[in-house]
């Protein structure tokens, strides 16, 4: 029940936000390619994957000192990863998000099913760029309005979305 109430919470909220429809196989590397974001958006992920790790095992240290030195360690690291970022930002737009997808408005219809890429930044500076799939187009507000649900979100990037949507 928890688990469905955390997948089914979305807030409306301006965020750094771009999207493509994409013709190929998901394939994350081609969309980083293609949004020259290089190198630093893959370590992100990795260092963000790690951050989940490090944070389960954090809960079983029971030395506050030694959990203090390694959560002071951590954001170090955070704090490093973050100026090593120097990819683009895109443009903020308001986006109605949740931990298992997205919705947003748009000049132009996309068919329901279609792929589309997905690159959105969250306020700590966390990229997520996967891929989305529309499960619906309807006019709001006049203009066409998108939903699309996440399908190749990894472990730590879902966690990451999660937290910011339920805080």
């Amino acid at each position: 029940m928890e688990k469905e109430r955390r997948a089914s919470r979305r807030i409306d909220v301006e965020l750094p936000f771009e999207w493509c429809v994409v013709e190929h196989e998901p394939n994350v590397a081609t969309l980083l390619r293609d949004w020259g974001l290089g190198t630093s958006c893959v370590d992100a992920t990795a260092l963000a994957e790690l951050d989940v790790d490090l944070e389960h095992h954090l809960r079983s240290v029971r030395d506050p000192a030694v959990g203090g030195a390694l959560r002071a360690l951590a954001g170090k690291v955070e704090v490093l990863a973050q100026r090593s970022d120097s990819g683009r930002f895109p443009p903020l737009v308001s986006v109605d998000l949740g931990a298992d997808g997205i919705g947003f408005s748009t000049d132009r219809e996309i068919a329901e099913g279609a792929l589309l890429g997905i690159h959105l930044v969250l306020p700590a500076g966390h990229r997520i760029v996967c891929h989305a799939r529309v499960s619906r187009c309807a006019e709001r507000h006049d203009q066409p309005w998108v939903g699309a649900a996440f399908i190749d979100l990894n472990t730590a990037s879902s966690r990451l979305l999660t937290q910011f949507v339920i805080r």
